[in-house]
């Protein structure tokens, strides 16, 4: 085990009272809008059983029998049939949880007049697609009388919110990072509980003028839950770890990385998580942080789980990363904050030759 064990688990009181009173749990309309509709274009009858996007899952048995009492007899609904076409079916659900959690609210679903400038519309198809689809939202919205049931859902969830807020506030996530940083997470963490997602989370990050940032995260159902729940979600701490070390580090990294000599060691080919040179050394720093929190919380094979999934997305310098982090842990006195590390963290010939190891 690393040698800042104590250090790490440990969280100061004073980081603590504040953290974690920084995180929002909801169970959001949008995202539940679209998985009820994209749940029924899975039977309808003009496209029979069409494979689901990717990302997106179907509600346990519960949550299915419930959509299919409310809103079985809508599958011949202009929208139901929009989310079966083939044009449409290749958008990843991720993709388009991209664009619903900056809509307003259902039956609205205003968009931002930044919505073109952030990359969204191509990413889900092009302007036509995008609007064509947010106005079949709307109207299923408005016909099904959605908000009506998305009220019952989220008084159905409030034993379930409860009890995943508990959870946050006993893993001292944020008062652990900011422990092993050094330093302070400005900003907010927002958990959006979705029956359509599984065994993951996705995030979106918004950082604003003032440095703060806003962490939009998207949990699923647990792995292990019973077949006929949909309502006992999973809080996933390296995702919790890694998306906030981001929001901690990223500009404090972009700052010491602008000399070519350092980003040469971490360019490579585009790849998942390692898009651009400036990306992938976010990257590296973020889940070589988060790898070294969840060693410590939750054991080797956890932190090996979580290095081989950033090998495979392209992170080939992250076992190098991780290692580095020891000395970091080793000498607190020496580097009182993760920044004042980072001329030996980023040092390219160090990443280098640890990579070959």
């Amino acid at each position: 085990m690393i040698a800042a064990r104590a250090v790490i688990l440990a969280a100061s009181t004073a980081f603590s009272a504040a953290a974690e009173t920084r995180f929002d749990i909801s169970l959001d309309p949008r995202l539940e809008l679209a998985g009820v509709v994209e749940a029924l274009s899975a039977s309808s009858a003009a496209f029979p059983s069409p494979a689901h996007p990717a990302d997106f899952t179907l509600p346990r048995r519960g949550g299915l029998a419930r959509i299919e009492k409310r809103f079985g007899s809508l599958r011949g609904h202009p929208a139901v049939r929009f989310h079966a076409l083939p044009s449409f079916r290749g958008i990843s659900y991720n993709d388009r949880r991209q664009v619903l959690l900056r809509l307003s609210m259902p039956p609205a679903l205003e968009a931002p007049s930044d919505l073109a400038d952030l990359g969204l519309v191509s990413a889900v198809g092009g302007e036509e697609l995008l609007e064509r689809w947010i106005e079949g939202l709307r109207e299923f919205a408005r016909d099904s009388r959605f908000m009506e049931y998305h009220r019952d859902e989220s008084f159905r969830i409030e034993s379930e919110l409860s009890r995943f807020r508990k959870a946050l506030l006993q893993g001292e996530y944020l008062a652990k990072i900011e422990e092993y940083t050094g330093l302070p997470f400005r900003g907010r963490i927002h958990f959006f509980l979705s029956r359509f997602y599984m065994h993951g989370a996705a995030v979106t990050m918004v950082r604003f003028e003032d440095d703060s940032i806003h962490v939009a995260m998207t949990a699923g159902v647990e792995e292990d839950a019973p077949p006929w729940d949909d309502l006992r979600y999973a809080v996933f701490p390296d995702e919790v770890w890694h998306e906030s070390a981001h929001g901690i580090l990223d500009e404090r990294t972009d700052r010491f990385t602008l000399e070519d000599s350092v980003l040469k060691a971490f360019v490579r080919p585009p790849a998942r998580d390692c898009q651009d040179p400036g990306h992938c050394v976010r990257e590296h720093v973020a889940v070589g942080v988060a790898a070294r929190l969840v060693r410590a919380e939750q054991g080797d094979l956890a932190a090996e789980k979580v290095l081989a999934e950033a090998e495979e997305g392209g992170l080939l310098h992250i076992r190098a990363v991780e290692n580095i982090l020891s000395e970091y842990e080793a000498d607190r006195k020496r580097y009182p904050t993760l920044a004042a590390f980072y001329p030996r963290l980023l040092g390219a010939d160090l990443l280098v030759s640890g990579a070959r190891d």
